[in-house]
């Protein structure tokens, strides 16, 4: 925890390096997760709205946007969510689930590292937008694989968790 916090540190003490802040802040996230990992049934979905905050503070406070259009940039992953949603069922009957998962997760990789090249909306909003379709598709990659992995009489209690 304490080199999270000395990256978060020298993020924001050294503008050039925004990289340790993105780095510390995802960390951050992931640790609010798993510290209240014992309460995961009382927050369920809502566990997930710890990390798209720090995202509008990285793109404010390191890449130099406005509220707004850090708010506007976020809001497309939503969109890009449900384009890479869409366009995956096709693609998974086509080349399958697994490789379909596989460049998802890529592409929502390629789209949370371009946060780093960030210098004004245009490429927030690009970057947002790959990271949502490729969070998007990897969902519905996902399902196949995880109904194909086990038996019939556990695929509600897999696929309900």
């Amino acid at each position: 925890m304490l080199a999270v916090m000395v990256l978060l540190v020298m993020g924001l003490l050294f503008v050039p390096l925004t990289w340790p802040f993105l780095l510390a802040s995802f960390l951050l996230a992931r640790a609010a997760v798993a510290m209240v990992a014992e309460r995961e049934k009382e927050l369920g979905w809502q566990r997930w709205l710890i990390y798209p905050p720090l995202v509008i503070v990285y793109l404010h406070e390191s890449r130099g946007l406005s509220l707004a259009a850090a708010g506007l940039a976020l809001a497309a992953v939503g969109a890009g969510g449900l384009a890479g949603t869409v366009a995956a069922g096709p693609v998974v009957d086509r080349f399958g689930a697994g490789w379909t998962a596989i460049s998802a997760m890529l592409l929502a990789g390629a789209g949370t590292l371009a946060y780093l090249a960030v210098h004004g909306l245009p490429i927030a909003v690009l970057a947002s937008l790959a990271q949502g379709a490729g969070f998007g598709a990897t969902w519905v990659a996902v399902i196949p694989l995880l109904v194909n992995a086990v038996t019939p009489n556990l695929r509600g209690d897999v696929l309900a968790t």
